[in-house]
């Protein structure tokens, strides 16, 4: 179930690229908050991801 979940990390991470990039090319630079709210999740997500990768990894041996 936990790499299942994180295909759908995977998954919710693309679409908010897409969301970001489309609001790009529409409107310009994202406003500030919106990239700050996204790199404080992005960077928090990146780091759960990680560690759950790495004990996925572990329960494999």
């Amino acid at each position: 179930m936990a790499s299942q979940e994180l295909n759908h990390v995977e998954m919710l991470h693309v679409q908010v690229v897409k969301i970001i990039q489309n609001y790009r090319d529409e409107h310009g630079a994202p406003p500030e908050a919106m990239m700050a709210v996204w790199n404080w999740e992005h960077d928090g997500m990146a780091d759960k991801t990680a560690r759950v990768k790495v004990l996925l990894d572990m329960h494999k041996r």
